[in-house]
């Protein structure tokens, strides 16, 4: 073998790893879904061949499909729409009290911190209440963007979940490999 063949075959080698690296990047973000789809498929496969004979493949892994929609991901997106309404309810309260004055007992303890600590005499009570809220309410609605991004992203693995989980029922091939792995 010359010195050019091995050059050719380091640079076909690295491409092929390169192309393989590529095509996992272009897979990876469907892994997750795919494994939680397998998981749901043989758990639920009794329930699945029960309607199997009555309703014929599709309409059964359809039935199926709607049954875990229904009972795992309703209750589950109930749950996450009430803690962001309620997330972003608790958010408007913090903007809230932040912003009112305080009770007129706090205002007198203030006043006699202030005349008792002199480097407290400086502070206004407004002012430094009104920022301590504002570092605390600032990073919470800076975060609330990335939450809304996350849920939009389990909302899709969620549709990709039920997606193939319809799939892993229907197809008989399919079938035939998940089922015989999990009889083993």
């Amino acid at each position: 073998m010359t010195e050019k063949d091995r050059f050719a075959q380091l640079i076909y080698y690295v491409a092929v790893i390169l192309v393989g690296y590529l095509a996992f990047q272009v897979v990876e973000p469907f892994l997750v879904p795919l494994g939680w789809a397998g998981v749901l498929a043989v758990c639920v496969y009794p329930i699945h061949s029960r309607g199997l004979a009555r309703l014929g493949r599709s309409r059964a892994a359809a039935l199926t499909t709607m049954l875990v929609l229904v009972l795992l991901v309703v209750p589950v997106w109930l749950v996450v729409s009430t803690l962001v309404t309620e997330g972003a309810q608790a958010a408007s309260a913090l903007r809230d009290v932040a912003s009112m004055h305080p009770p007129q007992t706090i205002v007198d303890t203030w006043l006699w911190l202030q005349a008792h600590v002199p480097p407290l005499a400086n502070i206004d009570l407004m002012t430094a209440v009104s920022q301590a809220g504002q570092k605390l309410v600032g990073p919470l609605a800076s975060a609330s963007g990335s939450i809304l991004g996350g849920l939009a992203l389990v909302i899709l693995q969620l549709f990709i979940t039920l997606f193939a989980l319809f799939f892993f029922l229907n197809s008989p091939g399919a079938r035939a490999l998940i089922f015989s792995a999990s009889s083993t």
